[in-house]
């Protein structure tokens, strides 16, 4: 699925116009040509997840092979053996490919799990190495500070634990997807000898619904959906529960939302720090004159709580071109921040050389976990758009804390852990909005754009959890996902 979006090239941010989605299909003629692709990505490229991710896609659209050779019989049973037709040489070898595909991505998986289980002990071991020093050092009278770890050596194993977990996420993921193409084509799956189908059966069964991972065996799925509380069911329709059972869960969130909310000085004091930050920072000769200090997600979104990190960049004037060495500003604004006495050398953490530059710390003043990046727009109006759907209706704010909350404590809620951030949580529950019938919040994007939320009254009754009207659904799906597109770049 793809879109096309026209943009000026000296203002990538502001989107012109977007076309209608297009989705690439896959026709059986075309079934042979992805095979070969397929088998020398397998052979030539050093991760599994492209080959898997286009035999995916083949499993999952195609349908039918035309006659000759190039597609899917219809059919249970093997396919036959040597010396068949041009079709049934073609599914033999795609049967093939398939299981090839699926142990490389089992195998993947394994690896990787493997590799964080090591990495996680060499972990502990060094913890418990510092510790010894530590106290070494206490004994003999000297001064480790809050811990003896440098912070470039912190960073540096977050990064390599970091980069692990998004290999783990993509292992698991490119796995999964290729299961549930096979679901998606059973003919496929049906051809296959029966020793692999029960094996791809078995792996099935071991995902695990709450962090879209493949757990080790059926016992271990089992105690982590015991850890967690509670067993994941597919597609339970709300019509179906008692209204009992949602009288109550109404007043647990009621009962439950005050202690969610930020304090009331949350914004006053996360404005007092930016606005500090900002004096700083805009006097450094590595910064255009006319820069400003954003603050983005969270702390200005209209969903933050006391405990979230205060996000903010660097936004350089219109028109203004981005510094050629966008390290050295990174690192000079790490520079000022320790020498202001703003954060503590120990307490930051930089990536100059991060696709866009960060720098991370704590603000000594007021406690604040703090992040400084570089000219990211995007995110500032990804921002802009939740606090104004915010605004629109007071349930909005309400649900989402008690969503977030949820997906909180049950942890699925990290996206470098494979499930949701909490960005995601709030799209969704946008998008259930709109598609109430009647709806209960606007398609922004549909709206004009001298648009004042005064303009259209909201749905203020009670909220339809049975699902949408009549065509409601269809359509403000897809405009929902055409306009929050194109909402990044307005």
């Amino acid at each position: 699925l793809f879109v096309y979006r026209m943009f000026d090239e000296q203002d990538s941010v502001q989107t012109l116009a977007t076309s209608i989605p297009f989705i690439v299909d896959v026709q059986g003629r075309d079934v042979d040509q992805n095979i070969k692709y397929i088998k020398d990505l397998m052979q030539t490229s050093k991760t599994i997840h492209s080959s898997v991710s286009q035999l995916a896609h083949v499993l999952k659209y195609l349908v039918e092979l035309p006659p000759g050779g190039g597609g899917v019989a219809g059919g249970g049973g093997h396919h036959r053996a040597r010396g068949g037709s041009g079709r049934d040489d073609t599914l033999g070898d795609l049967c093939a490919t398939t299981w090839k595909a699926v142990t490389a991505a089992r195998s993947e998986v394994s690896t990787v799990d493997k590799l964080l289980a090591e990495q996680a002990a060499a972990h502990a071991r060094r913890e418990r190495e510092r510790d010894t020093e530590r106290a070494e050092a206490e004994a003999a009278g000297l001064d480790v500070g809050e811990d003896g770890v440098k912070s470039d050596e912190k960073s540096e194993e977050q990064f390599a634990k970091t980069k692990l977990e998004r290999r783990k996420r993509d292992a698991h993921m490119s796995l999964r997807s290729l299961l549930q193409a096979l679901d998606a084509n059973s003919q496929v799956l049906a051809c296959m000898p029966g020793q692999q189908r029960q094996a791809i059966r078995e792996w099935q069964a071991l995902f695990c619904l709450i962090n879209d991972t493949y757990l080790a065996s059926s016992q271990a799925k089992e105690a982590h959906y015991n850890s967690v509380g509670f067993v994941p069911r597919h597609d339970v329709p709300l019509a179906g529960l008692q209204p009992a059972v949602l009288a109550a869960v109404m007043k647990g969130a009621e009962l439950l939302l005050p202690s969610l909310l930020p304090s009331p000085d949350f914004y006053h004091r996360r404005e007092a720090v930016r606005a500090r930050l900002e004096s700083i920072l805009v006097s450094l000769p590595e910064v255009p004159p006319g820069t400003t200090l954003d603050v983005f997600g969270s702390s200005r979104n209209q969903f933050g709580s006391d405990s979230a990190d205060l996000d903010m960049c660097l936004a350089w004037p219109a028109k203004t071109p981005a510094p050629d060495d966008s390290a050295s500003v990174i690192e000079a604004v790490s520079q000022a921040l320790i020498a202001s006495g703003t954060a503590a050398e120990d307490e930051l953490s930089s990536r100059p050389t991060a696709r866009i530059g960060i720098v991370m710390f704590v603000d000594l003043a007021t406690g604040l976990d703090c992040d400084i990046s570089m000219q990211n727009p995007l995110a500032v109006r990804n921002t802009e758009l939740l606090a104004v759907y915010s605004s629109v209706d007071p349930r909005v704010g309400k649900l989402a804390y008690v969503i977030k909350h949820w997906a909180k404590r049950r942890r699925i809620n990290n996206a470098s852990e494979g499930t949701l951030s909490s960005y995601g949580y709030l799209l969704c529950l946008i998008h259930f909005l709109q598609t109430r019938s009647p709806p209960v919040l606007p398609n922004l994007q549909k709206l004009p754009p001298d648009w004042d939320s005064g303009d259209v009254p909201a749905h203020r009754g009670p909220i339809n959890t049975t699902g949408s009207g009549p065509g409601q659904g269809q359509g403000q799906g897809q405009g929902q996902g055409q306009g929050q597109g194109q909402g990044q770049g307005q």
